[in-house]
C-alpha cells in the first residue's frame, strides 16, 4: 500500500523555508542600504534608519502574502485551514518580525530618536496582527504582487553668502561646491525649534518623526567639522514633515532654522 504524502508537514516545512529565505534576503538588502547611505555620508542618520524601517515593512508584507498564499493552495476546506494553521503562521511570521527588528537600529541615535523609530515599527507589528485576523475571517487580499516600489529623491539647494564657490561645468571641468554652515546660529535655531515642537499641538506621530531629525542633526553640530550632508538632509526632511501640519510659533521657528542654515524657504 502506497503511503499518502504528508501534505501538512510539507506545508509547514515550506513556510519555515520561506521565513528563512526572506530573513536572509532582508538582511542582505539592509547591508546594501547601509553601504549606500554610508557612501552618501548618511551612515548614522535619521534618513538611514527610516530607510531600514521601509525595508522591514516591505519584507513583512511580502513574506505574509507568500505564507498566506501557500495556505490557499492546500487542498480541502479553506476556512478550516485558515483556522487550524493560524497559530503556526502567527508564530513563524512573528519570529521573522522579532528577528528583523533587530536589524533596524544598528546604531544608537539617542533616546528620543530611538523611541521615534520604535513608534514607526509598531504599526508593522500591528499590521501583521490585523492581517492574521483578516486571513482567518477570509477578508485578506495579497498586496505585494505587481506593485512597483517607489522612491522619492529630494534635493536641497543652499543659497546665500554662506555658500562657497561653485564652478560652472564646461568641457573638461570639475564641478565642486563647498558649503559653510554658521554652526552657532543653526544650533540656536535648532534648540528653539525643538522647544517650539515640544510645546506645539502637532500629533505625536509628527512630533516623533521631527525629533528623529533633530536628534540626527544635533551631534553633527557639536563636531569640529560637521557633516553638511547629514545636516542638510535632516533639515530638508524636517521641513517636509512639519510644513502643512504646523502653524504659529512652530512654523516661525522652522523658517528661522532653515534661514540659519542657508536653505531657501520660498
Amino acid at each position: 500500500m502506497r503511503e499518502e504524502p504528508d501534505i501538512i508537514g510539507a506545508f509547514y516545512e515550506r513556510v519555515r523555508r520561506h521565513v528563512a529565505d526572506a530573513l536572509r534576503q532582508y538582511q542582505d538588502e539592509q547591508k546594501a542600504v547601509s553601504h549606500e547611505m554610508a557612501a552618501k555620508g548618511l551612515g548614522n542618520s535619521g534618513p538611514h534608519l527610516r530607510r531600514r524601517v521601509g525595508v522591514l515593512r516591505k519584507w513583512m508584507v511580502a513574506l505574509t502574502d507568500q505564507c498566506f498564499e501557500d495556505v490557499m493552495r492546500l487542498p480541502g476546506t479553506q476556512s478550516m485551514h485558515r483556522m487550524v494553521h493560524a497559530d503556526f503562521l502567527a508564530d513563524q511570521l512573528g519570529a521573522f518580525l522579532t528577528q528583523a527588528e533587530g536589524d533596524v537600529l544598528i546604531f544608537d541615535p539617542g533616546p528620543a530618536a530611538s523611541n521615534a523609530i520604535k513608534q514607526e515599527i509598531r504599526p508593522i507589528r500591528e499590521g501583521l496582527e490585523h492581517d492574521l485576523r483578516d486571513f482567518q475571517a477570509q477578508l485578506w487580499r495579497p498586496r505585494s504582487q505587481g506593485k512597483a516600489a517607489s522612491e522619492t529623491n529630494n534635493t536641497v539647494n543652499l543659497h546665500g553668502s554662506n555658500v562657497g564657490s561653485i564652478q560652472q561645468a564646461g568641457e573638461g571641468a570639475t564641478q565642486t561646491a563647498t558649503v559653510h554652515l554658521n554652526v552657532g546660529a543653526v544650533q540656536t535655531a535648532l534648540d528653539e525649534f525643538a522647544a517650539a515642537l515640544d510645546a506645539s499641538s502637532v500629533s505625536d506621530e509628527v512630533r516623533s518623526a521631527a525629533m528623529i531629525e533633530v536628534e540626527t542633526i544635533r551631534p553633527q553640530l557639536k563636531k569640529p567639522a560637521p557633516n553638511v550632508s547629514i545636516v542638510r538632509e535632516g533639515l530638508h526632511t524636517l521641513r517636509n514633515i512639519v510644513e502643512g501640519v504646523a502653524a504659529g510659533l512652530l512654523t516661525t521657528k522652522l523658517a528661522a532654522l532653515l534661514l540659519a542654515a542657508g536653505i531657501a524657504i520660498s
